[in-house]
């Protein structure tokens, strides 16, 4: 199974928000069958992504930032490119060996506004988008209804300069039915959380 969290639902498509290029997806039975849409920023990972899956059947790459509200940003480019954020490195400069390295110009959308051009129906959603979780939520509130499962990164300590912290994120799924019920933190400062709505 993908690290990133895919559960079999082959009847409904799952958004991957900050995809790199989904290499982990690479040979999975669901991909050619199930709905995915994949959605990467950087122009390298972008390349990679397309390269990976732009022959492939039921699956939608969009090359964009996502934010909460629709405008243009920067995004800091890291060395490990699956760091790379809109958002200033805070502590991640203390935990890791990485570079943060030059800047790239980004439009930035909306996950709803995305959402409403692609048909199909969704229902699972992966944010790896390095601290800009709450915003990528904040302009999805159409899309955040149909979601049974998301698998979010979240931070205990500002790893990314001005990130929200888990319970930001607890608060703003709640008010969608979506209730954290696994955490996997790493050293304390950030992991994963996966929140579902109660059957």
């Amino acid at each position: 199974m993908p690290e990133r969290g895919l559960t079999r639902a082959p009847e409904r498509g799952l958004i991957l928000a900050g995809a790199n290029d989904a290499a982990e997806f690479l040979g999975h039975p669901d991909v050619g069958t199930r709905l995915f849409v994949f959605i990467e920023p950087q122009c390298g990972p972008f390349a990679r992504l397309e390269a990976n899956f732009a022959s492939t059947p039921n699956v939608t790459l969009v090359k964009t930032a996502l934010g909460a509200e629709p405008g243009e940003g920067s995004l800091r480019l890291a060395s490990f490119d699956q760091s790379a954020s809109l958002l200033e490195p805070g502590l991640h400069l203390e935990m890791y060996p990485i570079e943060f390295e030059g800047q790239q110009p980004v439009r930035i959308e909306t996950l709803d506004t995305i959402m409403a051009a692609i048909p199909g129906e969704f229902d699972e959603m992966v944010l790896d988008v390095q601290g800009y979780e709450l915003e990528v939520l904040k302009g999805a509130v159409e899309t955040l209804k149909a979601m049974r499962r998301i698998k979010s990164e979240v931070n205990e300590a500002e790893v990314f300069r001005g990130c929200p912290m888990v319970g930001e994120i607890d608060a703003f799924l709640a008010l969608f039915g979506l209730e954290r019920t696994e955490t996997d933190l790493h050293g304390g400062c950030w992991g994963d959380a996966v929140y579902t709505r109660p059957a």
